[in-house]
């Protein structure tokens, strides 16, 4: 699968996959005059997931929100259970173990003992890799534009140290070469809404990696997943946390605010080619295209004796 490794050169924004496409559509707008609004009507030419923390050549995917499996807790179980829910990030081959389906319990008894947790990373114990990726808060300025006075406000960011960030992407080959021209004319101006603070600069590189291809009954997604009409066919078969995603756009025009699903969000595969939608979030004065596509794999999940919990 072809991925995209970004090293910031600079404090960076948490890149959403909304961000990235928001980016993208930017540059080909003003590279290739692209008409993006018909990304809403047609099957958009990529899909794009969120970016996730690369450290030397050890990939890292989001930890899967999935159902929850009721088990007879003993205090190693609950020792365990307790650094599980420090987990953000988990190693490319424990993403891969979950996707394909294993036992909860035999999940949860490695923590500790095969599997360590630092930092809200979970990995292997002989995986050696160091997390220096620090989140940060910088202190800005702004004039009220009704009371005309100066404001103060904060933007967090990151620094990564020894670190890089990937994200997935599929796409009609036709698109190839305007995504690289568009990735290249971003080198220069920068992910996120703070380009002009100095933030968001960043050098990157094609590469690929595999995953297992596989069948499984539901569908995982790596990208922020705005649902449409097929969020009633998942009946009880989905498991997500919400984030509200609303913000000022470049123009300043208030953006309507979505809510979607985030990374790692589960939910019944009904055979759908596409999941989600893309939606204009403007207003009567400017269109503002805000992507929502999820960028499903297969999954299996837990496959053991322990009783689904329902709560």
């Amino acid at each position: 699968m072809r991925i995209v490794k970004i090293k910031p050169k600079s404090v960076f924004p948490e890149l959403h996959s909304n961000t990235i496409f928001g980016a993208l559509c930017s540059a080909l707008t003003e590279l290739y005059d692209e008409d993006v609004d018909k990304f809403k009507d047609d099957k958009p030419p990529f899909l794009i997931s969120s970016a996730f923390p690369c450290i030397e050549n050890e990939y890292f995917f989001p930890m899967p929100i999935t159902k929850l499996v009721r088990i007879e807790e003993d205090r190693k179980v609950y020792g365990a259970l307790k650094d599980l829910k420090k987990v953000r990030y988990v190693h490319g081959s424990i993403f891969e173990e979950i996707r394909k389906g294993t036992s909860f319990l035999d999940f949860v008894g490695k923590i500790g003992n095969e599997y360590k947790e630092r930092s809200g990373f979970l990995v292997d114990k002989e995986v050696d890799v160091d997390y220096n990726i620090e989140s940060i808060e910088r202190v800005h300025n702004r004039l009220n534009r009704l009371t005309f006075k100066s404001e103060y406000y904060f933007k967090t960011g990151k620094i990564f140290r020894d670190a890089s960030l990937f994200f997935l992407i599929k796409f009609n080959e036709n698109y190839r070469k305007k995504v690289d021209s568009a990735l290249s004319f971003l080198v220069d101006r920068g992910f996120g809404g703070s380009i002009t603070r100095g933030m968001g600069s960043f050098e990157f590189e094609w590469g690929e990696l595999k995953l297992n291809e596989l069948d499984g009954p539901s569908l995982i997604t790596l990208s922020l997943y705005l649902p449409g009409k097929e969020f009633k066919q998942f009946g009880r078969e989905v498991w997500y946390e919400p984030l509200r995603i609303q913000g000022r756009h470049a123009s300043g025009i208030m953006k309507r605010g979505v809510v979607m699903l985030k990374e790692g969000s589960t939910f019944r595969n009904i055979g759908r080619e596409f999941y989600g939608k893309i939606v204009d979030v403007g207003d009567d004065k400017i269109k503002i295209t805000q992507y929502g596509i999820a960028f499903h794999l297969p999954f299996v999940g837990w496959k053991d004796e322990g009783k689904e919990d329902k709560n």
